[in-house]
């Protein structure tokens, strides 16, 4: 493998929990009550075009989905900072691929404006060759495309990149997308769409090899 694509929220950053609890308290609002452990199993790693008509229901209209990302990316941003943790080994992984010059890149669901806001205050933004969001795309994970753009953006074949990813949805994308998959997931032992499993990334930290594929 001569590339890794990062998912960010749950990957990179422990911010998938600011997701679902800011998802959570906006969709009381609508008259859904979730909390945010189901939002996380269910739902986690979907774009929000096709996160909110799936959790509501029915189709959503423009002006809905404008509320909606309004509100919740407005809220995300005010109460994201001093919240914005690396994932266990994510910060080591990271300088350790720069150290062997692989090149990275980040593929998200969440838009560039909070890609940006995690990697800065991660300290971590300069290191990632490429970012890409799946606003950009036509279709969101589960679909490949975001995946897809960010292999052009780093000018790598998409057989020739690893991704890390934490949701069912991103790891069905990275499959579709014909590249190596990571889970990174608390019990790695379950069944999964992805050539290997890991708890923490500190695993790949020590045997790179073996779980990002790298020669």
């Amino acid at each position: 493998m001569d590339a890794v694509i990062f998912d960010m929220d749950g990957v990179i950053s422990d911010t998938q929990r600011l997701h679902s609890e800011v998802e959570s308290e906006l969709l009381r609002g609508w008259g859904i009550a979730i909390g945010p452990g189901d939002l996380t199993r269910r739902y986690a790693g979907m774009a929000d075009r096709d996160f909110l008509p799936a959790v509501l229901g029915r189709p959503v209209d423009a002006g809905e989905f404008a509320r909606w990302t309004r509100d919740k990316w407005g809220t995300m941003a005010e109460r994201a900072p001093g919240r914005i943790v690396p994932m266990d080994g994510a910060l080591e992984l990271i300088a350790l691929l720069g150290a062997r010059g692989v090149p990275i890149a980040v593929a998200s669901s969440s838009p560039m404006s909070f890609i940006d806001q995690v990697l800065s205050e991660l300290g971590v933004g300069d290191a990632f060759a490429a970012r890409a969001t799946g606003e950009e795309v036509p279709r969101g994970k589960p679909a490949p495309d975001v995946f897809l753009l960010a292999a052009r953006r780093l000018g790598v074949a998409p057989e020739r990149c690893t991704v890390i990813e934490d949701a069912v949805a991103g790891m069905t994308a990275a499959r579709a997308a014909g590249m190596r998959c990571v889970a990174l997931v608390d019990d790695p032992t379950r069944p999964l769409p992805a050539d290997v499993a890991v708890r923490s990334l500190r695993e790949a930290v020590a045997e790179p090899e073996r779980v990002l594929g790298l020669g």
